[in-house]
């Protein structure tokens, strides 16, 4: 069972509807948020329960049949100057209308021919149009295309655009392709090669202080004397002895430091080979893969591939010199590359490319689509220009105006036809009148039969088209249109639908029922209203485990409903007053029968003694309800004017200056208890003060 309902905080000062119980009737007026409180209930729980509303007729009547009742009438005056004047009325008729050489029939004639006319020069441009088509687009159109299907496609004619006629042209000869699999496009960036042969570049390698070269030549001939010394004490060139302390200097300062810069240039030099390779082997996009509509995006897109592997080319072929003039230069630093690798290019371009491939593949799918969709453009163009030759738009809006006319005078005539036709019948009966008086009283007879009885039966229809479907008999088995039924019947049909569809067991859920009734009573007169409410107590009384939300402003259908409503299990049943405060609306419980509504003036009493006690209701939402209790006890005791002898009451109170919403009266600073004092003092004047103290209950 529901417990509580969100509220929605925009409409209403609580954020919940608490304590709810089996059976929920929540009273306020029209504009105060039961429709809300009913949507957020479906909200909220459909999914949980099995949600039954009830809003009206609208959605379940629907308006189908034929009305088969007859109403006549007679008139029981004398009858030859009436028969003479019904003549008079047919002979005037009959020249009016006159003949195919004459009068109205004539005109029609005439419009009639102009309108064929025109029909037939339309139908010769259909024809020509369609031949001219068939014979020099017959690829558009087919060899067997005719006047019927050029009247069929010229609703397709527009004036196309350059670009989409060259666009359709090309696809219209679309052939379906081999995709392949996509082009891993891989290539790494350079910036840490760079970073890594500047490394290199900059590096400086320091001479122990025990030895100094003057240059580079002269390191690098020592360098390449070392292995001729290997084994040899004195120097070949000079003779002089080497010792062996100054042999193994140069050969770890050689061998050491030298050695493992030499390696790291190599080592970059075979990884920039590796790298020169793997941009050579990005291959350009293969064409033959992709649609024609395609080509321009292929080609675009090798375009900027050619630029990335010129790009990357070029940089490694940079860093690879450079390499090698650090290779021949090892003991001197060599200037640093100033080169920068984007690969933010090459990753749009691999983006671009399988955004390409995907729409490639897909439109590879749909390529009879494609050529029909390019079909219809190409036709599209073509019949607009045949039709914008023809003049086609001004002669269909000079055809439509004829037809209008044309239709004009059809109906007039019809109208003068139906009148001409009434005005025999009317000779005819009123000259049976005066043969046999019995028709008319037969016809009187079967019409007052029928008057005041406004009971109906809905009956299931035979026909096979109609299955489901139900017509309405009256009580003597007359067939009615349900178009002729009133609100009230529309609605009382709805509410007996909807209350017996509660038990169908073919639509029952598993979920247990919560049904809710949103102002149920729709244009209902007394006896429908009586049968509404006993329908109602029977399944509010009923104990079947279903929830029941009764919402209404309808004060009459309120008390009635609730019947007994405080003798029997109160503690099953809940009661809520909704009551508009400002923009706002408060929600107040009723806990017991003292509380509760007795009739609609009661109602405005309680309203007004409660936005007096409320806080946060401002002094001037109080003149709402005061000028309807006004009114009301004006209405009722013939009294004129309550107020005549407080011009400040008249102000504040006069219902005739106000309407019902109007909050905006001035106040000159009066407060709740002020304002109330005023209308204790209109009422004690008018001789009823005792009324007023019955009604308000508190001490001032």
């Amino acid at each position: 069972m529901i417990e509580y309902i969100e509220l929605p905080t925009n409409r209403f000062r609580q954020n919940r509807l608490e304590n709810l119980k089996s059976k929920n009737f929540i009273f306020g007026k029209n504009g105060t948020g039961k429709s809300s409180i009913v949507t957020c209930i479906e909200e909220q729980y459909s999914e949980e329960y099995d949600v039954r509303v009830f809003q009206g007729y609208e959605r379940i009547v629907a308006e189908q049949g034929q009305l088969n009742s007859i109403a006549l009438g007679t008139e029981n005056v004398a009858l030859q100057p009436r028969i003479e004047e019904a003549e008079a009325v047919v002979r005037k008729l009959q020249t009016e209308l006159g003949n195919e050489n004459s009068g109205l029939y004539k005109a029609l004639n005439d419009q009639y021919a102009k309108v064929k006319t025109i029909k037939d020069d339309f139908d010769k441009f259909f024809s020509d149009s369609a031949r001219k088509l068939k014979y020099e687009h017959p690829e558009l159109v087919g060899i067997t295309y005719n006047k019927i299907g050029f009247k069929r496609d010229i609703s397709l004619r527009k004036k196309v655009s350059d670009k989409e006629l060259n666009n359709a042209e090309t696809n219209i000869n679309q052939n379906i392709v081999q995709t392949g699999t996509i082009v891993e496009y891989t290539c790494e960036s350079l910036s840490p090669y760079i970073e890594s042969v500047n490394q290199l570049l900059a590096v400086d390698i320091i001479e122990p202080t025990s030895l100094s070269f003057n240059s580079d030549v002269e390191r690098n001939w020592v360098q390449s004397g070392i292995s001729l010394h290997e084994n040899i004490g004195t120097c070949l060139f000079c003779g002089a002895d080497l010792l062996l302390e100054r042999k193994e200097l140069l050969r770890d300062y050689f061998n050491d430091s030298v050695k493992e810069i030499n390696h790291a240039i190599i080592s970059l030099l075979n990884e920039i080979k590796h790298l020169k390779l793997k941009v050579k082997d990005m291959n350009d996009i293969d064409e033959s893969c992709f649609l024609t509509m395609y080509n321009l995006r292929v080609k675009d897109l090798n375009l900027q591939l050619s630029k990335i592997r010129e790009n990357k080319l070029c940089i490694l072929d940079v860093l690879e010199t450079k390499l090698k003039e650090k290779q021949n230069n090892i003991f001197s630093i060599v200037k640093q590359v100033e080169i920068s690798d984007n690969n933010n290019d090459f990753e749009a371009f691999g983006e671009e490319y399988r955004k390409l491939y995907d729409e490639n593949y897909c439109a590879n799918n749909e390529v009879e689509n494609i050529k029909i969709h390019a079909r219809n453009v190409l036709l599209a163009d073509i019949i607009f220009q045949i039709c914008d030759s023809y003049g086609y738009s001004n002669k269909i809006a000079v055809l439509l105006s004829e037809e209008a006319d044309l239709s004009h005078k059809e109906n007039y005539i019809s109208e003068k036809e139906q009148s001409l036709k009434e005005a025999q019948e009317r000779v005819s009966f009123l000259k049976r009148q005066t043969v046999d008086e019995t028709i008319a009283a037969d016809t009187i007879n079967r019409l007052l039969a029928g008057l005041g009885n406004k009971s109906f039966t809905l009956v299931k229809s035979s026909s096979d088209d109609q299955n489901g479907s139900y017509i309405i008999h009256d009580y003597n088995g007359s067939v009615r249109d349900i178009k002729s039924l009133s609100t009230g019947e529309k609605n009382i049909v709805a509410f007996l639908w909807f209350v017996s569809n509660l038990e169908n067991l073919v639509l029952a859920e598993s979920k247990s029922q919560v049904v809710i009734f949103d102002d149920p009573m729709n244009s209902n007169d007394d006896t429908t209203q009586y049968l509404i409410i006993s329908e109602l107590q029977k399944l509010i009384k009923a104990n079947n485990g279903k929830q029941i939300f009764l919402l209404t402003h309808n004060v009459h259908f309120y008390l009635n409903t609730r019947y007994n409503y405080w003798k029997n299990s109160p503690s099953k049943k809940c009661t809520y007053h909704l009551i508009k405060n400002g923009t706002h609306t408060d929600i107040k419980l009723i806990s017991d029968e003292v509380q509760d509504l007795k009739t609609a003036y009661d109602a405005l009493w309680r309203e007004l003694k409660w936005l007096f006690d409320n806080e946060e209701a401002k002094p001037e939402y109080l003149l709402n309800p005061i000028r309807r209790i006004i009114e009301t006890f004006e209405k009722f005791n013939c009294i004129n004017n309550m107020c005549r002898n407080f011009s400040e009451a008249e102000k504040l109170f006069d219902v005739n200056s106000h309407s019902i919403d109007d909050l905006d009266a001035e106040l000159n600073g009066k407060d709740k208890v002020a304002i109330i004092e005023i209308l204790k003092n209109v009422f004690s004047d008018n001789h009823a003060s005792e009324h007023f103290n019955s009604h308000w209950k508190q001490t001032l």
